[in-house]
């Protein structure tokens, strides 16, 4: 896919976000929804382990101001004092036993109530049983981010039609507890 997420302005508006919020986007890949949060006023710390991905984002967005793009491996960053975290497919990516060290890595970078935004497949075609990515049922969600997180926000989105592998989407707004 080209360019952000079709759904990215609908989980900002859900999420109730105000820029100058800080943000973390980590496993960025190209960057194309970093530099759209970035272009809505979002202060945007953006990351991935590939520095291949991060050099076509420096590339394609390197010049776009409130955007930092670092190779990291998110399991080892702490920075704490995040606003939000944008995830675009990094927890579907996971293999299911990765996913909870993944949560886990969120919720230490985020500040207190601070949100997790993201963007689950909830249902994928049989094509791609083993994965990844891997579908993460609504049930799943809940059961993951139940103790640690409060689910704000649950809503099912349209997929885009670049994806055909992808049949549902759900937007998932979480908050720090």
């Amino acid at each position: 896919m080209h360019g952000p997420h079709p759904s990215l302005a609908a989980l900002v508006r859900l999420s109730t976000l105000r820029a100058p919020a800080k943000g973390w986007v980590p496993g960025c890949g190209s960057g194309h929804d970093a530099a759209a949060l970035a272009g809505e006023g979002f202060e945007i710390e953006a990351s991935d382990i590939s520095p291949t991905a991060i050099q076509v984002a420096q590339n394609l967005y390197g010049k776009v101001p409130r955007v930092k793009f670092t190779v990291a491996d998110l399991f080892e960053k702490k920075k704490a004092g995040f606003d939000f975290i944008f995830d675009r497919a990094m927890w579907c990516a996971l293999p299911p036993g990765r996913q909870q060290e993944y949560l886990k890595a969120c919720w230490e970078n985020l500040r207190p109530e601070g949100l997790f935004c993201s963007i689950a497949f909830t249902k994928l075609s049989k094509e791609i049983e083993t994965g990844p990515p891997f579908e993460i049922s609504k049930k799943e969600i809940e059961q993951q981010l139940r103790g640690k997180w409060k689910i704000v926000q649950m809503e099912v989105a349209k997929p885009p039609e670049l994806t055909p592998f992808i049949l549902e989407e759900t937007l998932v707004i979480a908050r720090k507890q």
